[in-house]
């Protein structure tokens, strides 16, 4: 609706309000009623720039942490009213919250590093690992497999 009424701002010097209104459909109280809170919509437009400023300035010495429960609250700290909503909106669209996590490889460690024996109870087996006065652990029975069995399925 506001197009029509920039179109109607934009074009009276050439022809008159009322058949630009009749042409386009338009109350003229309503174009009227436009016109009037210009003012208004500028007033709030430069109060939403104030507000993107501080919200900017909280949100960069955050490290880009803050979002707006914590922006919020922290404009109301000096005694300032505002509305959460209001943040929310200004946040969303005038101030870049996308942050850049960085990228986390995770390394695996797959070996022990070399250790010397100091004392004489503690031994280490071939794999790394400490056997605390135990000694080398005996070796695993051999399992052996027949060759004329086929396990039973046949």
């Amino acid at each position: 609706m506001s197009e029509l009424y920039r179109l109607i701002h934009a074009e009276k010097a050439t022809y008159p309000i009322v058949l630009l209104c009749r042409v386009l459909k338009v109350a003229r109280s309503s174009y009227y009623a436009w016109r009037e809170g210009e003012a208004a919509r500028r007033a709030r437009q430069a109060a939403d720039n104030a507000l993107a400023h501080e919200i900017t300035v909280l949100h960069i010495s955050s490290r880009h942490t803050y979002g707006v429960p914590r922006i919020h609250a922290e404009l109301r700290r000096p005694g300032r009213r505002v509305n959460r909503k209001r943040v929310a909106r200004v946040m969303r669209e005038r101030v870049s919250t996308v942050t850049h996590f960085p990228t986390i490889y995770m390394i695996s460690v797959t070996h022990f590093p070399t250790r010397t024996v100091t004392c004489p109870m503690e031994t280490w087996d071939a794999s790394g690992c400490p056997t605390a006065g135990r000694g080398p652990r005996p070796p695993l029975p051999a399992v052996h497999m027949s060759s004329g069995s086929t396990g039973g399925h046949g």
